[in-house]
């Protein structure tokens, strides 16, 4: 099942996109594949439209910035010519896993 079809079953009524991640074509074929009744909002907008964050929520991303800030600092003491893409994306997940509490998993 594509989108459109996904966001013609559900009961969505806002969606947002970033248009500059969608040609005008892709943006006209999910319109017409999701059929009336959705509202499509610019990203910025849809942000608006999503309202406050909670205290909790606010406190989670702030925690989960520090993790990935940590791992992030651990892991460039580790940068050396030749070493590759996917092994420094490794070892940034696993310090991030191994710092992680519960929750974030």
């Amino acid at each position: 099942m594509g989108i459109g079809a996904w966001l013609k079953k559900g009961n969505t009524k806002r969606v947002g996109f970033d248009p500059n991640r969608l040609t005008v074509a892709q943006a006209r074929a999910l319109r017409t594949a999701a059929g009336r009744g959705i509202r499509w909002l610019l990203s910025r907008q849809w942000w608006r439209a999503c309202g406050r964050q909670e205290p909790q929520e606010i406190d989670r991303m702030r925690r989960a910035a520090i993790l990935g800030s940590e791992a992030l600092q651990e892991v460039f003491a580790l940068l050396k010519p030749g070493i590759r893409e996917f092994e420094v994306g490794a070892e940034i997940d696993y310090k991030m896993r191994r710092r992680a509490p519960r929750a974030f998993l």
